[in-house]
């Protein structure tokens, strides 16, 4: 009997370190590691884990802003360094920030602004803030790809 192959699934790979005096890193910047860019106006945080109360790591930043939005978006996620409280979900946080376009222009090149047909407030997500396009292109946007094997007849 054929086992059915696992999907594979191509996320990203990391790459080399960045000269700091050649690229400057922002809140627009997708990275893995280092200290969080917050946006403009948004006060540094240093989240605590929520099992021990030791500060959290920084493992990734990620600047996803939504489609027909007004603001900018990023998403920080801390783990504890801790092996016991990197296991468990209490050693993990996700901390998501957003700010008006017109907030992030002093300190990085913005995106084009986008039509609008009414103001929105600060705390409005807009109606497709979850909408990660899961069902049309797979998950997190990239290409799935599958691995098909062939039955041999006997």
């Amino acid at each position: 009997m054929a086992s059915s192959a696992p999907d594979v699934t191509l996320v990203g790979v990391c790459d080399a370190e960045l000269d700091p005096d050649r690229h400057r890193s922002s809140y627009l910047t997708n990275k893995v590691g280092g200290q969080p860019d917050w946006l403009p106006g948004i006060s540094p945080l240093c989240p605590r884990c929520a099992r021990c109360g030791a500060p959290l790591s920084h493992v990734v930043q990620v600047y996803c802003p939504l489609e027909a939005s007004p603001y900018h978006r990023s998403l920080h996620l801390f783990a504890c360094p801790g092996p016991a409280c990197s296991r468990g979900p209490q050693g993990w946080r996700v901390l998501r920030s957003q700010g008006l376009e017109n907030q992030g222009q002093q300190r990085a090149p913005s995106r084009p602004a986008p039509a609008q047909e009414a103001p929105l407030a600060a705390t409005d997500w807009c109606d497709t803030a979850d909408d990660w396009g899961l069902e049309e292109e797979g998950w997190g946007g990239g290409v799935v790809k599958k691995q098909v094997r062939r039955r041999r007849r006997m």
